[in-house]
């Protein structure tokens, strides 16, 4: 099973299996991320919502890819 938390602007983060995986991507390029690296991303997001409680999703996206650096892992999506 998947739910889509971001689908706003160049952003979509798909999470399957109840969290335990996510695929993150923009526009053409994305990243995959399971076990300890998903776990990471869990408690990155919930540190994100309880320092800026109002932000957008689309904000979340932009300070994953852009200040956390999921955009430096990201590869050209046929290849995740």
């Amino acid at each position: 099973m998947s739910i889509v938390l971001i689908d706003q602007g160049d952003y979509k983060l798909v999470s399957y299996a109840g969290a335990t995986a996510y695929l993150f991507s923009r526009e053409d390029r994305g990243v995959a991320l399971w076990g300890d690296d998903a776990d990471c991303l869990t408690e990155q997001m919930a540190a994100f919502w309880l320092s800026w409680p109002h932000a957008s999703r689309a904000a979340l996206g932009r300070y994953l890819w852009t200040t956390l650096e999921y955009g430096l892992a990201s590869t050209p999506l046929e290849t995740v």
